[in-house]
């Protein structure tokens, strides 16, 4: 489904370059995210309830399922 969104693309980001994490838990019927911010870019507010598919169109969000949270719970944790 990513793909069908942002493209067949890559984008790489170096831990050095990530200024902060944004974490939003997946629930039992939303999906949740992993968003990293980079110095000098722009960040929008999500309208309540819109969070996760604002991400799922940020190239630099990854969304996932409550089935992969844990995965993405370790990755949160090394990055930080």
């Amino acid at each position: 489904m990513a793909r069908t969104i942002t493209g067949k693309g890559e984008k790489r980001l170096r831990i050095s370059q990530i200024a902060a994490v944004q974490w939003e838990p997946a629930g039992p019927i939303v999906n949740g995210f992993i968003q990293f911010t980079l110095p000098g870019g722009i960040e929008r507010r999500s309208a309540f309830g819109h969070h996760a598919a604002n991400a799922a169109k940020d190239e630099n969000s990854v969304v996932f399922t409550g089935e992969l949270q844990p995965e993405f719970e370790t990755l949160r944790a090394a990055v930080e």
